[in-house]
């Protein structure tokens, strides 16, 4: 199963460009359904997923890793946040065309 971050497992969109100050209030927004959703999954041996448009190619000097959290950063966030114990079984596809293809 692979789960949309922006607007489903996270009921908000980082716009590709989430500052780490306004992290907290994204991951008040993570989907209780898919908390409890994900070890149901795990327990019936079904592989998970997290698919986002939000790629790490998109830092930048106006967008830094110190300052922002983006693509396989902000999963890793997500995920440790809201399923800790579960967050190893995940499979991440973070990747924005429009970035990697210039």
């Amino acid at each position: 199963v692979a789960f949309d971050m922006d607007q489903c497992m996270v009921a908000q969109h980082s716009h590709g460009r989430l500052s780490k100050e306004g992290l907290p209030e994204y991951l008040s927004k993570v989907s209780p359904d898919f908390v409890a959703l994900v070890p149901e999954l795990e327990s019936r041996g079904i592989h998970l997923a997290v698919t986002t448009h939000s790629d790490r190619a998109e830092y930048s000097d106006s967008v830094r890793p110190e300052t922002h959290v983006l693509g396989e950063d902000l999963v890793e966030s997500v995920l440790a946040h809201s399923v800790p114990r579960h967050k190893e079984g995940f499979f991440v596809v973070a990747y924005n065309p429009r970035v990697r293809l210039q």
